[in-house]
């Protein structure tokens, strides 16, 4: 006999904030990579042009 058949609780009764943390985690997670992941651009240096 588990835990929830002895208190007659099921899935039903979670609070919404724990689904609406887990997918702002992985949005966090996507967000991070994506940031992380993207190389870097560098400015060119200013070279002066020689007279000819």
């Amino acid at each position: 006999m588990s835990l929830a058949d002895t208190f007659m609780t099921s899935g039903g009764d979670a609070a919404i904030s724990g689904p609406a943390i887990a997918i702002a985690g992985q949005m966090a997670l996507v967000a991070a990579l994506l940031i992380g992941l993207t190389p870097r651009r560098y400015t060119a240096e200013m070279v002066a042009a020689s007279p000819h």
